[in-house]
């Protein structure tokens, strides 16, 4: 049953056993900020915009439409189709980064996958929308500057439009799974000669909200934590006149200064995620997208490290286990505890300091979550600490290479 918004009358001409589509609460309300079991409307209190409802029962109606019009219903599924992949171009449009669609080469976690700039690609060259699209500027934000509303409410000062995101991914989100749900009434009303039309709306258009979801959410996360400034306080840097930060020849029991000052970013961080009010589920993933981001900027920090001593590396590790160790305390206010797991990346650079000469090429050649740059870092590093002449070290290289 649906409740009309204007009027509250139940309208129960259309019903989930129909069309496979289900609404619980037609009335715009204020989004439930809590994450709830289930997928779509099916979980407890979710995140749905009176926009994405009335999506819904338009898309109800379009379905039992396809009761009576037989073999012209291939014509309802048309408008399904636009009609979701319109909402899904918006939000994009709104809260994605263009920069990353315009360029292959993205920002880390802000690029986009393949899968979902195949789809914003299609859609902006098939809709009419597409002009209007590429009309705005990219902002710092990630999303266009293209009004004043829309910059306000993805200003720094609004947290980049943190609960604005939050209730359009989770919103699209829920349309996308009831979508899901009604694909089994779909295919049989249409038959045979739509199935491919129907494998494509759902694996090119309806399957991308979770990428779109995913990029959203780290786009943010990465506006929310403060950690540009990382790879030259880590490694050695003439500008900031500091180049030999972990070439030593003592461990010492303190760790470097740019760690508490990384630490600092993130309780910011987490009170930023306190004030927005997000739900849970969202929050464990913006701390794990924060600490994707961390280690990123981790590893490019000490590979920009020009000389290193055995002491040196241990010294890195020992800046490591504090981070890990200050992030073990955050997961546990969630609910969590476990070492993070996107810092295995920086471990793993940090202990390739030890492995043998004869084994780096191989090394080399089985991580390829590494820059080549980073990986030639890594040689010249290790070189330099065990005195390699400079035609072995030229060698390896020409082969990594």
């Amino acid at each position: 049953e649906y409740i009309d918004e204007e009027s509250q009358e139940v309208d129960g001409g259309a019903s989930a056993d129909d069309s496979g589509l289900s609404a619980r609460s037609g009335r715009a309300r204020k989004p439930q900020w809590t994450a709830g079991q289930g997928a779509g409307l099916s979980a407890e209190n979710p995140t749905v915009t009176a926009a994405s409802l009335h999506v819904l029962r338009c898309l109800a109606d379009y379905i039992r439409l396809s009761h009576v019009l037989g073999d012209a219903n291939h014509l309802v599924f048309m408008a399904i189709c636009t009609m979701f992949e319109s909402a899904l171009l918006f939000t994009f449009r709104t809260f994605g980064n263009q920069g990353a669609l315009e360029s292959h080469v993205g920002a880390g976690g802000e690029q986009l996958t393949p899968r979902l700039r195949g789809t914003i690609t299609r859609l902006r060259t098939q809709s009419r929308a597409g002009a209007v699209f590429a009309q705005p500027s990219p902002g710092p934000t990630g999303g266009a500057v293209g009004g004043a509303e829309n910059a306000a409410y993805t200003s720094s000062g609004n947290l980049y439009g943190l609960k604005e995101r939050c209730v359009a991914a989770e919103s699209l989100g829920a349309v996308a799974e009831e979508l899901k749900r009604a694909r089994s009434t779909m295919e049989s009303q249409l038959g045979a000669q739509n199935g491919r039309a129907v494998e494509h709306f759902f694996s090119r258009t309806v399957d991308v909200v979770e990428d779109l979801r995913e990029h959203m959410y780290k786009t943010v996360a990465r506006l929310l934590l403060s950690i540009d400034w990382m790879e030259e306080e880590i490694g050695d840097s003439e500008k900031l006149g500091a180049t030999k930060k972990y070439d030593r020849r003592e461990v010492g029991m303190q760790h470097s200064k740019w760690v508490d000052r990384l630490l600092g970013e993130f309780r910011q961080f987490g009170m930023k995620l306190k004030c927005a009010e997000v739900p849970v589920s969202v929050t464990q993933l913006l701390w794990e997208y924060s600490t994707e981001a961390c280690a990123e900027k981790m590893v490019e920090g000490l590979a920009r490290v020009r000389k290193c001593t055995a002491e040196g590396r241990a010294c890195m590790t020992l800046d490591l286990q504090v981070i890990v160790s200050a992030l073990k305390g955050h997961q546990q206010q969630l609910g969590g505890g476990r070492e993070p797991p996107n810092m295995r990346i920086v471990d793993t650079y940090i202990k390739a300091f030890y492995v043998p000469e004869g084994e780096l090429l191989h090394w080399a050649q089985t991580h390829q979550e590494y820059t080549l740059a980073q990986i030639i870092s890594l040689v010249n590093q290790i070189a330099g600490a065990n005195n390699w002449a400079r035609r072995t070290r030229a060698d390896l290289i020409a082969q990594i290479e």
